[in-house]
């Protein structure tokens, strides 16, 4: 592979760091290494562990390039462990390509700042997501390689690959590009550190390279468009992912709060936000301050510490996009560039520091990832008890419907089952429900049957079928006579349906 005039081998590239993957490996099977043993399924796998073919919502979601993957790299159903496995390896190479990038392959820095990239808790709902959690990281890898062929491959062919490269990472996952802008300001920054006398005709240099480094994003965005809209033509697609639509449709616009956009963005600086935890974010804001303090220290001119302060503001800008354009809260899963961001700002952060303060952030960093790993393996053991849950109240169900209905569930097709309320489940110490994880199946999506019959499935029970909307209508109305399960009179069979009463 070659970038400009150099030439690129990944065979030396990969040898040479050997020490530092093996690093890299262990910090993210220490920290993730109960959800690659766990065998449960999770939200969002259990459709897709019961289909033979590729899942149905990527190309309403305008992530072609992640239905593509889905065809062509695993075709089947979900499957637990391997996938995940890509993920880290994506992960652990675009650390790789990203520390490259900053000409940080020596010293500490990069020990340090492997350690939020690979364990930070906003990645374990990524990995969660078995279904594509090695397509978002691949997107990642992508968005980082548009950075590394914009740097070192002049020339339009640089800017080319560029956009080709940030067009596929967005096809893949919205969330991965916001990557690219993230390490390319930290990458200004440090090539600015590096040369403290820089005169005017760098600092326009510096001006010019930005310019064309934000059109071709926008250029990459439009690519991406352009290929989506031709896929919806051609494939009649009409309805959108609510989130795309909410873009589209401006609603997002209409309901814009500056005031909830600063809160939420001090939350995750602060470490006010429930998977950030505040040893992150004492690390991370005790390394902005660092940075400040440096850039006001440097003995570098008035106009270029104004830079520093810009390209600052833009890194941690650009990781926070999607909360500063629409002014909502985001899934962490959507927070790709958070712990890249992270890491950028510790290696900054020790860079002309004493010795003292090297000390306090690699302490820092080390009770972090012991947080790290411990919340993350919480997570994941939330979803082994949520499961557990509801494959025992399935088990539960059909046993108590071939008690009471054996007969007339025997039949060429399927009985639908209608569930109807709410569970009531229990709070166990430690079961954690936040966002996706440690959700039952019975209650996600407003109760929706397209997620929990798989369960019964799952469970080796298929004399269950999905209903249809008017059949969850009409055992609405039946159930109002019901009591709720798990009494005698909670599941009754009528009009050729089963109907269970779960809560009112």
């Amino acid at each position: 592979m070659r970038l400009g005039r150099t030439t690129f081998s990944i065979g030396q590239f990969v040898s040479v760091r050997g020490p530092f993957i093996i690093y890299c490996l262990l910090i993210s099977l220490v920290a993730f290494g109960f959800a690659l043993v766990s065998t449960d399924i999770s939200v969002d796998e259990e459709i897709s562990s019961m289909l033979d073919t590729v899942h149905p919502g990527w190309l309403s979601a305008d992530r072609w390039g992640m239905a593509l993957l889905n065809r062509l790299l695993l075709p089947g159903p979900v499957i637990p462990y391997f996938p995940m496995i890509l993920a880290i390896v994506f992960n652990i190479a675009s650390l790789l390509f990203i520390l490259n990038i900053w000409q940080e392959e020596d010293g500490s820095g990069k020990y340090l700042a492997a350690v939020p990239v690979l364990s930070l808790p906003t990645i374990a709902f990524i990995y969660q997501f078995n279904l594509c959690s090695y397509g978002y990281y691949l997107g990642v890898l992508l968005a980082v390689l548009s950075i590394h062929t914009f740097i070192r491959k002049k020339g339009w062919p640089g800017k080319i690959w560029c956009i080709l490269l940030l067009s596929l990472a967005v096809s893949i996952y919205q969330g991965t590009i916001f990557v690219a802008p993230t390490v390319y300001f930290i990458f200004l920054f440090k090539r600015t550190q590096v040369h403290p006398g820089v005169a005017p005709a760098a600092e326009n240099d510096l001006f010019r390279t930005i310019i064309q480094f934000l059109i071709c994003f926008i250029i990459a965005l439009l690519v991406h468009q352009g290929v989506s809209l031709l896929i919806r033509n051609i494939q009649d697609i009409s309805i959108r992912y609510h989130t795309v639509d909410s873009f589209f449709t401006g609603e997002f616009l209409s309901s814009y709060s500056l005031i909830f956009t600063i809160k939420e963005m001090t939350a995750f600086f602060t470490g006010h936000k429930f998977y950030i935890g505040w040893i992150n974010g004492l690390l991370f804001s005790s390394s902005i301050i660092s940075v400040l303090v440096n850039i006001y220290r440097s003995p570098q001119l008035l106009p270029l510490k104004i830079w520093h302060l810009f390209l600052l503001t833009a890194a941690l800008s650009s990781a926070f996009m999607l909360i500063i354009f629409t002014g909502h809260i985001w899934p962490a899963r959507a927070m790709m560039a958070i712990p890249f961001l992270y890491g950028g700002i510790i290696i900054l952060a020790i860079q002309n520091s004493n010795r003292q303060l090297q000390i306090f952030l690699g302490t820092l960093v080390s009770i972090s990832f012991v947080f790290n790993t411990y919340l993350n393996t919480r997570l994941f053991y939330s979803d082994h008890l949520a499961w557990q849950q509801d494959s025992g109240l399935a088990r539960d169900i059909s046993y108590r419907a071939e008690i009471l209905f054996g007969d007339s569930l025997i039949s060429e097709k399927p009985t639908p089952l209608v569930v109807v309320g709410k569970r009531r489940t229990e709070k166990l110490p430690a079961l954690i429900r936040f966002e996706t994880f440690g959700q039952s199946l019975f209650e996600w999506d407003n109760i929706n049957h397209h997620r929990i019959i798989p369960v019964f499935k799952l469970n080796h029970i298929f004399y269950f079928d999905t209903p249809t909307a008017s059949q969850i209508e009409a055992a609405a109305e039946i159930a109002q006579d019901l009591d709720t399960w798990p009494s005698g009179n909670s599941i009754v069979f009528r009009n050729g349906m089963v109907i269970v009463k779960l809560g009112n």
